[in-house]
C-alpha cells in the first residue's frame, strides 16, 4: 500500500501548486491519526463532520459533531486536529486542550500552538484560494504574535503559560526532549 501510496494520484495546478500523491498519504495519515477521537464522549456514537462549514477536501475537516437524537451532547462542535509543529504527531482535541492567547489549540505532546511561520503560512493559502485574509490573522503575521518560534508555551490542560517547563497552576511538566520545528 505504501507504494501505491508515493504515485502520483492526479495533478492540479490549483493555487499555483501540483498536488499528487502525497496528497493523498497526507489524508490517510491524518485520518489514521485522529479517529480514536472520533467519538462522542458522552453516548459514545461516531462523531460526523460539521458540513456547516465549507471544506473542499477530507484533509480540512477539523470540526466535529454529535448527531445522536438522544444525546445531551448533539450538534456540540468539536475541534479535532493534528498539531500543525513539524515531526510532532499529537492530535489537539477541543474537548480536553485549551487555547493560547492567539486562539489556537495547544498539543498535548509538544505543547506547540502556533508560530510566525504558521500565521504566514495561513496568510499565503487565504490570498492564494482568494479568500479575505482576516484583520486578525494580518495583525498576528506583521506584529510576528507566534508563541513557540520564540520558546513562549502554555499549558495544553489549564492555558496559562509554562515557566521553567512547568505550569505553576495546574503542574503539568513540558517534559519535550525531542526538537521540534515550529
Amino acid at each position: 500500500m505504501f507504494n501505491i501510496l508515493r504515485k502520483n494520484f492526479y495533478f492540479s495546478e490549483k493555487f499555483g501548486k501540483k498536488f499528487e500523491g502525497g496528497c493523498v498519504y497526507h489524508c490517510l495519515t491524518k485520518v489514521s491519526r485522529i479517529t480514536p477521537h472520533l467519538y462522542c464522549e458522552s453516548c459514545k456514537q461516531l462523531l460526523f463532520p460539521d458540513k456547516r462549514s465549507k471544506r473542499e477536501s477530507i484533509s480540512t475537516y477539523n470540526t466535529f459533531l454529535c448527531l445522536n437524537p438522544n444525546c445531551g451532547q448533539k450538534e456540540t462542535v468539536i475541534y479535532i486536529n493534528h498539531c500543525h509543529t513539524s515531526n510532532c504527531k499529537g492530535v489537539v482535541d477541543s474537548r480536553h486542550h485549551k487555547k493560547c492567547p492567539n486562539g489556537m489549540y495547544i498539543c498535548p505532546e509538544c505543547f506547540g500552538c502556533c508560530s510566525d511561520r504558521f500565521f504566514k503560512k495561513q496568510e499565503e493559502i487565504k490570498l492564494l484560494s482568494g479568500s479575505p485574509v482576516s484583520s486578525t490573522l494580518k495583525s498576528q503575521t506583521t506584529n510576528k504574535a507566534g508563541h513557540n518560534d520564540k520558546d513562549v508555551f502554555y499549558c495544553y490542560k489549564c492555558g496559562n503559560k509554562i515557566t521553567d517547563n512547568k505550569c505553576i497552576s495546574c503542574g503539568i511538566i513540558k517534559n519535550v526532549t525531542k526538537r521540534y520545528k515550529y
